[in-house]
């Protein structure tokens, strides 16, 4: 089913995201005193009285600017329009009625839309008069609300529920569950770049000033039948270099993102080599136990006599050892030189994750290929493996009970890993390893 789309605009600062949050239930879109803090379209779902439907935050709107980002925030809010269902023009009844919002209202009569006035912040009865000013704008339905105080929320909900198309149906079929990418990497290496060149369409910004992406993005698409959700994050930074009360945040959701995802696509810009930063990242998405495919960017800007990808990729496999298991490829998100090949990996990735060995399998294996193939200890006593099952997916975790933990070295353990690996095919994902004693 086909949910029908609202579309929240407005110039900014008028509290947008706010109103995005208090109706998704969530701190999904970022909030701030600074205008121009949502630069992106931010997708969400809501249900109300049994009426289900996608919300879309939007970024503050001025026709009056010229800026090139400010340029790129009314594509896509425009984008935003034409996509949406019902739109939501949202003002701000204690800075008055702004020019900017008379032209705004012009452009979006000529889109013939179904559109609900609704004037924020609004909290208390007192202000009540104020939103009169705004009837001059000339729209059929208005609504009074505060967002902040949740004042005439389920009033605005009434009217967008009768303001709303049919949900289009469509046949019921059962569907495989759809796998969750979140795209990740330091700032500016290409994040943004590579969704648009997957999805065809500048659903996010580009720019080349570092940061222009602040929230997390998601992103529905289907691509040969499978059906997938792209999450494009804020680049992830050390705590040290943060400055910005928004940039901090938009880490911190680059963070949540990571852990919704099924599989991470982890960018590295093969310009800058492999650093610190690169390695935090990747170490942060194989503690949280996703699937990873390692993207190597920018290839299409390496001079033909560097172009070794054994050299680079011996390279991460020293920098990033805890990662041998991750599969590598070297792309350009510019040219889309082997960016449609990544879906082939994150597929057998997203298998592997979902693997469930049986437990009479998996004991078959402990005791005749892999127990065999483990080191044998120097020092402390012989680590034995009496039975074990797999516990869980996504990653894949297995619990086996021994005669003692302690036999059991870090470096049995990663052979152990390492072997569990091999015998069942697990590709690109961690493996959770808990020993009992029996």
């Amino acid at each position: 089913m086909s949910l029908p789309k609202i579309a929240i605009l407005g110039r900014p600062n008028v509290g947008k995201s706010t109103l995005f949050n208090r109706i998704c239930g969530l701190r999904k879109a970022i909030v701030d005193s600074l205008p121009g803090v949502t630069r992106d379209r931010i997708y969400g779902e809501a249900e109300w009285r049994g009426r289900s439907f996608s919300l879309i935050d939007t970024g503050g709107l001025d026709l009056f600017a010229s800026e090139e980002m400010t340029e790129k925030v009314k594509e896509q809010v425009f984008r935003a329009v034409e996509d949406a269902d019902l739109l939501l023009f949202v003002v701000d009844v204690k800075s008055g009625l702004n020019p900017l919002e008379s032209e705004i209202s012009r452009h979006l009569r000529k889109r013939n839309k179904p559109i609900i006035l609704v004037i924020n912040k609004v909290d208390h009865p007192g202000l009540e008069k104020e939103a009169v000013e705004f009837y001059q704008l000339g729209f059929d339905t208005n609504c009074s609300i505060s967002a902040e105080h949740r004042r005439g929320i389920g009033e605005l909900l009434d009217l967008i529920t009768t303001q709303l198309p049919s949900a289009k149906e469509e046949e019921e079929k059962e569907e495989e569950p759809e796998i969750k990418i979140a795209v990740v990497g330091r700032t500016n290496v290409g994040k943004s770049s590579l969704v648009n060149k997957i999805l065809g369409e500048e659903r996010v910004l580009v720019s080349e000033e570092p940061g222009t992406t602040r929230d997390s993005i998601d992103t529905l698409f289907t691509y040969e039948e499978r059906r997938y959700r792209i999450i494009d994050t804020a680049g992830i930074r050390r705590k040290r270099v943060l400055r910005e009360a928004a940039e901090i945040i938009s880490v911190l959701k680059a963070r949540q993102s990571l852990e919704r995802a099924d599989v991470v696509l982890l960018l590295l810009d093969v310009t800058e080599g492999i650093t610190s930063g690169d390695v935090a990242i990747a170490a942060y998405a194989e503690k949280k136990g996703r699937g990873i495919v390692i993207l190597v960017n920018k290839w299409d800007l390496m001079l033909p006599e560097w172009k070794n990808t054994d050299l680079y990729l011996k390279e991460i496999r020293k920098k990033i050892h805890f990662l041998r298991y991750a599969p590598v490829l070297f792309i350009s998100a510019k040219t889309g030189q082997r960016v449609f090949k990544i879906f082939d990996l994150v597929q057998k990735v997203f298998i592997s994750m979902s693997l469930r060995v049986p437990t009479p399998v998996l004991n078959q294996a402990i005791h005749k290929v892999i127990s065999p193939r483990l080191p044998s200890p120097k020092r402390r006593g012989k680590p034995r493996i009496l039975y074990g099952s797999q516990v869980d997916i996504k990653p894949p975790r297995f619990v086996f009970f021994v005669n003692n933990p302690r036999n059991f070295t870090p470096t049995y353990r990663r052979h152990l890993t390492e072997q569990i690996r091999q015998a069942f095919g697990f590709y690109g994902t961690p493996i959770k390893i808990g020993l009992r004693k029996r």
